[in-house]
């Protein structure tokens, strides 16, 4: 066996015996004479357990020096840039194979584990909303900085609460928020709750009045009936009132991809198709709609560019 080890490491010395590898290989012989020379008396009856040791040695030994062999390879330029074109590939190949795959089973399971964020609460007030949605949102308000948000559909006004505290935060801005009905007894300074169709006569001339009286930038979100001829309905009266460079968001067109509301199709996400095919100043921020892959409002955010 020490023969064996022996011409495995000329031969490996042979092979890659070039500037300092060479120099390694030959310390690292010397280190194994020196090991063997120390090594206790055995007795050779005992073959079995002799060679055992041997085996094992000449084991670790192969080990150590295949680790230096790597070592020296990945610190080589030519190496390093083969190996990150594979990782590239690799990642192409998943992007486009298996991870829509994964997508679908973790919203899957998300959605059922969180009841469809149903139980999200923001400052004790109930906000039914996916919780990265809300920090695209966030992110958006600041960076619009709207003088006024139009919501439509308040239901318990946790969200509505959630962009006034925003406001707050940055000291400016007000929102109006519109539902059929009132289904919460909260109040806020920043907060005007109006009860309504949100489609109807008075309730537009109500809001456009509003509107009227603000200068600066208007974001308007969608979250009332969720059906596809209500929500066309919604984005074709309540489109003037975005301003350029600002925001439409529509919510929820995952009522049209994921199985768990099947039923309540056909959603948003045909209204959505069928408004940019008339109106062409509106189009999709995917990388808003794509910021934390997973989200509740595929194709929602519809920026205005003129």
């Amino acid at each position: 066996m020490t023969m064996n080890f022996g011409a495995a490491v000329l031969i490996l010395n042979f092979g890659f015996a070039k500037g300092d590898f060479a120099a390694e290989t030959r310390k690292f012989q010397a280190r194994s004479m020196q090991a063997q020379a120390k090594r206790p008396f055995i007795n050779p009856k005992s073959k079995t357990r002799t060679s055992k040791l041997l085996l094992k040695d000449c084991h670790s030994r192969i080990r150590q020096l295949s680790r230096l062999m790597l070592k020296r390879l990945l610190r080589s330029d030519f190496i390093r840039s083969k190996v990150k074109a594979l990782l590239k590939a690799g990642v192409f190949c998943y992007e486009y194979s298996l991870a829509p795959i994964v997508n679908w089973f973790f919203f899957h399971h998300l959605m059922f584990r969180t009841e469809d964020f149903g139980h999200t609460q923001w400052m004790g007030k109930h906000c039914w909303q996916n919780i990265m949605d809300l920090w695209v949102l966030q992110e958006v308000v600041y960076e619009v900085k709207p003088e006024l948000i139009i919501e439509t559909g308040t239901n318990k006004a946790g969200s509505t609460f959630f962009y006034a505290n925003l406001f707050d935060l940055m000291g400016q801005g007000r929102v109006v928020s519109i539902d059929i009905d009132r289904r919460h007894k909260h109040t806020h300074p920043r907060i005007e709750f109006m009860i309504g169709d949100t489609v109807a006569p008075e309730t537009l001339a109500k809001v456009r009045k509003i509107v009227e009286s603000v200068k600066g930038p208007i974001l308007v979100i969608l979250d009332s009936d969720h059906s596809e001829q209500h929500v066309l309905k919604e984005m074709e009266a309540y489109a003037p009132f975005v301003t350029p460079n600002s925001y439409f968001w529509v919510q929820d067109g995952v009522i049209d991809t994921h199985i768990m509301w099947c039923r309540m199709r056909p959603g948003p996400l045909p209204a959505i198709k069928k408004f940019l095919k008339t109106h062409l100043n509106f189009q999709v921020d995917h990388e808003k709609c794509q910021r934390f892959v997973i989200t509740t409002h595929p194709l929602g955010w519809l920026k205005r560019t003129s």
